[in-house]
């Protein structure tokens, strides 16, 4: 438990928990997996263990849980203006993603985590497109004017702008008849 509460930029604690994994097995292998993967978030094969782990304790929730905070950090960090999440932000919200799906049938935990990642990375365009079908779908209309305002907030080519206003106009209509 000290090491595992230890601070996550001690030069050898990652070192130490990879030892203390080749040690534990079950659940507690799951726990340290994570918290060793949630040191790193750049490193895919951290994930990859932590996900074998999961599996082979039929256990998900924890790495649910921890693809949550990973990401929503990395939303906060993009919206203080850290330009080096985007890359991360959006291969690590696909997985987050694909995740959720696998493991549970909850839409709405699957959005949260697509809008996190738009939030993080803004190239995530597959994240963009699929929150909007999502929220067209379900007929969320204020949730995807949102999307849309803070795509058109961030998008500054004037033919995407276009675009963008074109889709939401769209939408309006549509809302317009629904209602």
């Amino acid at each position: 438990e000290s090491l595992l509460a230890s601070s996550p930029t001690s030069p050898r604690r990652r070192g130490w928990l990879e030892d203390l994994l080749a040690c534990v097995d079950g659940e507690r292998a799951l726990d340290v997996a994570i918290r060793l993967a949630e040191s790193a978030p750049e490193e895919d094969e951290l994930w990859d263990g932590a996900e074998a782990r999961a599996r082979e304790v039929g256990q998900a929730e924890g790495l649910a849980r921890s693809h949550r905070r990973v990401l929503s950090g990395l939303a906060v960090r993009a919206a203080e203006g850290d330009s080096a999440v985007g890359e991360l932000g959006e291969r690590f919200g696909r997985r987050a993603v694909d995740w959720q799906e696998e493991w549970f049938q909850d839409d709405e935990a699957a959005c949260s985590l697509m809008l996190a990642t738009v939030r993080a990375a803004p190239e995530a365009l597959w994240a963009f497109e699929r929150l909007k079908l999502a929220y067209n779908a379900a007929e969320k209309w204020d949730d995807l004017f949102e999307l849309y305002d803070l795509e058109l907030s961030r998008t500054t080519d004037n033919f995407e702008r276009i675009q963008l206003l074109d889709d939401a106009a769209q939408a309006a209509r549509d809302f317009a008849q629904d209602g």
